[in-house]
């Protein structure tokens, strides 16, 4: 029926457009909220706090960063294999007919995700591995938990906390540090 909203569905228009600054403000706001939560459902469990950690969150934030750049990078490597391909294609068209001169490069490179108004494609756990190695974290001493926020900060924890697998992620008490970056609707939180 429909009666209880469980956050699965994507809402493919957003109300009002955020300037960058004040995403930034939502953002940290959001970072702080989560802290919060999480410690006090830790604590419920009788587990120490989570101290919060700038080293994490920025490589939340390069975790991020390094999919912009591959992606760029894939689509300027298209761009150029299409521009060869056309180039060549364009000089047995100007040895028929040299009066014409025409060059045509069309951006179909648009991913999935933002077919659907989805700013940044989706993380893989591949993307974030890769990111991980090449930082001083061992993987085995990590916990990294990747949600698309379609809702707010508190019913996204305490629904964290209703699903086992993210509750038993969240209550290792072997963590002691955390970390969180945002990108959009993105979040990406590291455990240490």
């Amino acid at each position: 029926m429909g009666v209880y909203d469980d956050g699965s569905k994507q809402h493919l228009n957003a109300s009002f457009e955020v300037d960058e600054i004040r995403q930034d403000a939502i953002n940290e706001a959001n970072q702080k909220q989560m802290y919060e939560i999480l410690n006090i459902l830790r604590q419920r469990y009788e587990l120490s706090a989570l101290t919060p950690s700038d080293a994490l969150s920025g490589v939340a934030e390069t975790i991020f960063i390094n999919q912009e750049e591959q992606i760029i990078a894939d689509r300027q490597a298209n761009k150029e294999s299409n521009f060869s391909e056309t180039e060549s294609s364009d000089k047995a068209s100007k040895n028929q007919n040299s009066s014409i001169e025409t060059f045509i490069l069309d951006d179909d490179f648009n991913s999935i995700d933002e077919q659907k108004n989805q700013t940044y494609q989706t993380l893989t756990s591949e993307q974030i591995k890769l990111t991980l190695q090449e930082t001083e974290l061992k993987l085995n001493e990590v916990r990294v938990l990747y949600s698309i926020q379609e809702t707010d900060v508190a019913w996204l924890a305490t629904n964290w906390f209703s699903l086992e697998i993210e509750r038993n992620f969240l209550m290792d008490a072997g963590m002691t540090e955390i970390g969180v970056a945002y990108r959009a609707n993105d979040m990406l939180l590291i455990l240490h």
